[in-house]
């Protein structure tokens, strides 16, 4: 569902590895008939995913761009194992469609729709997943991050040793393929208390899915939006509750494959080694974070860590996707086919 930013990757992957991971036909719905999209949507179905779409009439328009769709929507929806919504309309699909769908095995939605259905974060919280999750929501990029960083330095040893989370999220203000933007950096409004931004509020809907004793999470975050369309950047400030020297802290970052490190100190630095680099997908990078070595800070006591990151946008989630799907289809053999993946994370940038 959807050809977007995340659509389109997420599509190439699954094209790219089916046979690997034991897909059998992959469809992809496109809703418009666009002209200046016909060469992307051209490269998918090459690539061997099949274009279906809205309806008759809608075929007819596709078909005079020389494309040609294998069928339609409502009609191979019915058929399919699992639907990947890659829109901004999950929830709505939800109430008017997916719910008359009891054949198929599982529906995954994308960042904002909360309240789809579980939220989940691949490596995160696989543990929660349970046989009645038929509905999962792939929490947003800045999220995935987030969770990555407390993950990594706060729950090594099995417990969440946080005390406090302080969070900074430098949002682009648009993609590099779209014609819009801003003039200046703007703060984004504190809008779900008590943990400020939407990424810090799913990031404790994630965690409370591990902890269902805890109602709150001692995190918080301030969101801005900044004038570029290369990648967020994301600071973050950690309070534990025993202390970590600063070797034990990288070492904990290290030890998670998902941890890209990095010795750029720019954003452009770091988006145009991933776009010219084999391991990327579409210019994706799909560890859940790019590390800034040089800026990893431990206070004397060993209790306050510091540091900024990069945050791979519309990559970073996409295992999440690839994860849930295999789990949906699978739940005992998923782990073993994520393993598949391995080869397009970075160690370095």
């Amino acid at each position: 569902m959807g050809t977007g930013t995340i659509g389109e990757p997420l599509i190439h992957l699954f094209t790219k590895e089916r046979k690997e991971i034991g897909l059998g036909e992959i469809f992809f719905y496109k809703r418009s008939p666009l002209e200046e999209e016909a060469d992307k949507v051209k490269d998918m179905t090459e690539a061997g995913a099949l274009l279906i779409v809205e309806n008759k009439e809608k075929e007819k328009k596709f078909l005079e761009l020389g494309l040609y769709p294998v069928g339609t929507f409502p009609k191979i929806a019915k058929s399919v194992d699992v639907i990947v919504d890659c829109t901004p309309e999950g929830n709505k699909l939800k109430e008017k469609f997916y719910n008359s769908l009891p054949k198929v095995k599982g529906f995954i939605a994308q960042g904002s729709e909360k309240d789809f259905g579980k939220p989940y974060a691949w490596t995160i919280n696989d543990s929660a997943l349970t046989p009645e999750n038929r509905f999962i929501q792939i929490v947003s990029c800045n999220t995935h991050q987030m969770l990555c960083v407390i993950k990594s330095i706060t729950m090594a040893h099995g417990y969440l040793n946080l005390q406090y989370g302080i969070f900074t999220i430098f949002r682009r203000a648009s993609d590099i393929s779209e014609d819009k933007g801003i003039l200046g950096v703007e703060f984004e409004k504190y809008s779900h208390p008590p943990y400020g931004s939407h990424q810090a509020d799913d990031a404790a809907r994630v965690l409370r899915t591990l902890y269902k004793d805890r109602e709150f999470f001692p995190i918080s975050a301030q969101a801005l939006k900044a004038p570029t369309q290369l990648m967020h950047t994301f600071c973050f400030n950690l309070e534990l509750k025993s202390g970590i020297d600063l070797a034990e802290a990288r070492e904990r970052l290290c030890k998670n494959p998902l941890v890209a490190f990095t010795k750029f100190k720019s954003s452009n630095k770091v988006f145009a080694r991933a776009r010219d680099s084999s391991r990327s997908i579409l210019g994706r990078i799909l560890n859940q974070t790019v590390f800034c070595e040089q800026t990893l800070g431990v206070s004397d006591n060993g209790l306050r860590i510091s540091g900024g990151c990069f945050t791979p946008q519309d990559g970073n989630a996409l295992l999440s996707s690839v994860a849930a799907t295999l789990w949906l289809l699978d739940p005992k053999t998923y782990l073993e086919k994520m393993k598949v993946f391995d080869k397009f994370l970075f160690d370095k940038i």
